[in-house]
């Protein structure tokens, strides 16, 4: 059972294990919080001739929310890991965590039921995940550009949307590997694949031969068509981390293009003004943004609720124009239109137009790819 966890990167990390085993031969079962790119379905078992057999290898997408409103645990820790995955870890859904420290917490008690025959994989470049992983009782190997990483990133070539990075493992070249997707946060995603897929018995060769044909799930750099002859992108991304992460990946396939973010803040996270300064400084690199409505802020009171007539200013202050649209349109489900004129006076030729969002955007997508 391999388990993919962390704040970042989990969808994205268990479709490419997933791939890795497929391509291999493998037959994997797996359950994945999206749509991957390489399958027609998000989750189906093992096959039967291979349950309850050491053939059989079943890839989790591990999930840090609660399970139920009975079961207050996260749903990771009933996916009984052998091999677990901790891409990152940061401070998130408040409507379930207090704080970083309830959600190390949590990660702690499901690096607890990892068996003394497993293996437990974290960023060697985060703290919070190797604060997660203390005192480990099974075996723990990190992974990352760090130079005592076990899993070592290095000579990171990065050349339009394909991008080739070297490995060593305990020191020796395990080899180089080439990805058809733009980013450091992918590389760091492929490499988790790569090591957890080892620890499942997958060769430096047949990873190598499955991952350039690597598709992946749908709202990852998606892209969805053009508007004005922009190249229209679709992405998940909706955490300050992960915004920060999406335009320099974008920065990297569209060197030369206008980068016009469209960012909706919708989660129970980004609606509360818990990364009111994150927020302000993430969207360094794109030509300008445009604020969607605060989804439901009636749940909030003033000074609870972001605001983002002030984050305007903090992205302006960054050298990005921006704009945001007045809460009071959240209750209108076509408030993608006002985003669309603001577009309409900022999109050219040859520029990029991404969506940044969670949720449904005010039926921004379908307007712009009709």
């Amino acid at each position: 059972s391999i388990v993919c966890c962390g704040t970042h990167g989990k969808t994205t990390t268990s479709s490419i294990t997933a791939w890795l085993l497929e391509h291999a031969g493998r037959s994997p079962g797996f359950l994945i919080g999206g749509v991957p790119g390489n399958f027609s379905v998000g989750c189906r078992p093992v096959p039967s001739h291979l349950h309850d057999t050491f053939g059989g290898v079943f890839v989790s997408e591990g999930d840090e929310y609660d399970t139920a409103f009975f079961d207050k645990r996260s749903k990771f820790v009933h996916y009984r890991p052998t091999i677990a995955v901790i891409n990152n870890l940061e401070f998130d859904h408040a409507d379930i965590f207090d704080d970083l420290e309830a959600i190390i917490r949590s990660f702690r008690q499901m690096v607890r039921i990892v068996p003394s025959s497993g293996v437990v994989l974290v960023n060697a470049d985060d703290p919070n995940a190797l604060r997660a992983a203390e005192g480990c009782p099974t075996r723990r190997e990190t992974v990352g550009l760090n130079a005592d990483a076990t899993w070592r990133i290095h000579d990171l070539q990065e050349q339009g949307e394909q991008t080739s990075w070297c490995i060593d493992y305990n020191g020796s070249l395990y080899g180089r590997f080439t990805l058809a997707m733009p980013g450091l946060h992918n590389v760091r995603n492929a490499t988790m694949a790569i090591a957890s897929t080892f620890h499942a018995g997958l060769t430096p060769q047949e990873q190598q031969l499955a991952m350039p044909a690597y598709l992946p799930p749908k709202r990852r750099l998606e892209v969805l068509g053009s508007w004005k002859g922009a190249e229209i992108i679709d992405d998940f991304a909706h955490h300050p981390t992960a915004i920060a992460a999406t335009i320099s990946a974008l920065r990297q396939k569209y060197p030369s293009a206008g980068i016009h973010v469209v960012f909706e803040p919708r989660s129970n996270t980004t609606t509360r003004n818990f990364f009111q300064k994150e927020l302000g400084e993430c969207f360094a690199g794109a030509a300008s943004v445009c604020l969607g409505p605060v989804n439901r802020p009636e749940r909030y009171s003033e000074n609870e609720r972001l605001d983002t007539a002030k984050l305007v200013e903090e992205i302006a202050r960054c050298g990005v124009e921006a704009f945001s649209i007045d809460s009071a349109r959240a209750a209108d489900p076509s408030w993608g239109s006002d985003a669309m004129e603001f577009l309409g006076r900022r999109v050219k030729s040859g520029d990029v137009v991404a969506i940044l969002s969670n949720g449904n955007v005010g039926g921004l997508r379908r307007m712009l790819t009709a």
